[in-house]
């Protein structure tokens, strides 16, 4: 197949390209034929556009001879994309109305490898400038070291735009990891290597000034109290591990991104160091806790003894005094109704105590009923006495084998303190030393040092 870039041409411009063609009808398998696609175009203008062009042409090579059909030959092989090389020969013999005014990055990509190939940037930077238009400010840059990030370097540098060159080499060291990755394009070695350089330089310094902070907490200079520099240390050596810089890496730090490191940093958890009120200079602490012991709990009453073996009642003593049989003197006992204990209220003995008459004296029982206070009756000659007598409790003995505690009072209870408790800090305050501050300076002269490549320092060859 032929192209006529230039019908009054001199040289053919060979390209192979690859078709697959199927290998049988009934077969789903394909066969590469390769074919050659020739363009004829001027040497002239070729020469006078591509520097290697011109070198190619002048010397002793066989392109500089023309062959038996009278034109110069030179074969590129399968190096370059047939619709990009048209696009470039069309630009070098001046043909703008064939030359679409938007490409893709992929083949603009292809244009530009094509454009590097042949020297010939500045016949092709008037259209460069408008292809690149498409790439501005609004075009979403990956986040990532991709072969997108690859093509914008390349086109950009090969186009001369310096703003996107500057751009997706600073995104480069930020995202890749070691070794830079081409995609087989032909990207400047010494470009590549710039990126890593800069990408190990920064993570080492980061590093070594990870470390000084450590020697930092560790020998006192910075933090306000023991307690507040233990916190702060053992803060920093966690996000340092979480981070992948604990133990400290070694250059070229491979697997680490500069990106993924920032993060990590930036959004590292900053715990409050809480103290005492008099631990640490007094600029450092921020509000203030009262501190207040609470009291332990009321240990539980004693188990009351008798006779015939403690008591089940587990419960406090009752306020309610236990009606008891009094003797009423020389003819019987009082007949007064005495008030019902508290249903609650259990025996301290072997039997079940009702409510029941008692008999009077001699002249009979009183009819008059008592509420709810316990009638103590004296032993008197002719009756016991009805008048009621406030119930106080009072210390009872509980039998043969000790007293009883039901109705003593605990004393104390909660009251007593241990040294630990005396030893505790009435008051507290936040101490506003944090993680956080000691960390984002650190970030804030990472991502200052994190800056794309210049245009000028790296000369067309």
């Amino acid at each position: 197949m032929r192209v006529d870039i230039d019908p009054e041409g001199d040289t053919l411009l060979i390209l192979a390209t690859n078709q697959n063609l199927p290998v049988s009808t009934d077969t789903s398998g394909t066969v590469a034929d390769r074919t050659e696609k020739h363009f004829l175009c001027s040497k002239k203008h070729l020469t006078l556009a591509s520097r290697r062009a011109a070198r190619v042409f002048s010397s002793n090579f066989k392109e500089s001879s023309k062959q038996d059909d009278g034109l110069y030959h030179w074969n590129f092989g399968t190096a370059f994309n047939p619709e990009a090389f048209a696009i470039v020969l069309n630009v070098i013999h001046g043909k703008s109305r064939t030359v679409p005014q938007t490409l893709g990055l992929d083949l603009l990509a292809e244009v530009a490898s094509i454009v590097d190939d042949l020297e010939c940037s500045d016949a092709i930077l008037i259209f460069g400038y408008r292809w690149l238009m498409s790439f501005g400010i609004f075009y979403p840059f990956p986040k990532t070291m991709d072969k997108t990030l690859a093509q914008l370097i390349l086109v950009s540098f090969v186009l001369e735009d310096t703003n996107i060159f500057s751009l997706s080499t600073k995104l480069a060291i930020r995202h890749s990891s070691d070794t830079v990755p081409s995609f087989d394009l032909p990207i400047r070695l010494d470009i590549i290597k710039r990126i890593e350089d800069s990408r190990a330089s920064i993570l080492q310094d980061l590093v070594q000034k990870l470390d000084k902070l450590q020697d930092d907490l560790l020998e006192g200079r910075l933090g306000c109290s023991d307690g507040c520099r233990a916190m702060l240390l053992g803060s920093l050596l966690q996000m340092m591990k979480a981070s992948k810089l604990y133990p400290p890496p070694e250059p070229p730090f491979s697997s680490l991104t500069l990106g993924w490191v920032i993060e990590s940093l930036r959004y590292t958890q900053s715990p409050r160091y809480f103290g005492p009120f008099n631990d640490g200079p007094a600029g450092k602490h921020s509000g203030l806790w009262h501190m207040q012991v609470q009291p332990s709990a009321t240990p539980a009453p004693p188990v009351k003894s008798s006779l015939s073996g403690p008591s089940s009642n587990q419960s406090h003593p009752q306020n309610n005094t236990i009606p008891r049989s009094t003797p009423g003197g020389l003819f019987g006992n009082s007949s007064v109704r005495q008030s019902a204990p508290a249903t609650n209220a259990a025996s301290s003995g072997p039997f079940t105590t009702s409510p029941a008459f008692t008999s009077g004296g001699l002249f009979g029982t009183p009819a008059v009923p008592q509420a709810n206070t316990a009638t103590v009756t004296s032993s008197q000659l002719f009756g016991g006495g009805t008048a009621p007598q406030t119930a106080v409790p009072t210390r009872s003995f509980g039998g043969l084998f000790g007293d009883s505690g039901g109705n003593t009072t605990a004393s104390g209870s909660g009251a007593a303190t241990t040294s630990q408790d005396m030893n505790a800090p009435q008051k507290i305050t936040r101490h506003d030393c944090r993680l956080k501050d000691l960390i984002d300076p650190l970030v804030l002269a990472v991502e200052e040092k994190i800056q794309g490549l210049q245009l000028t320092d790296f000369p067309q060859l």
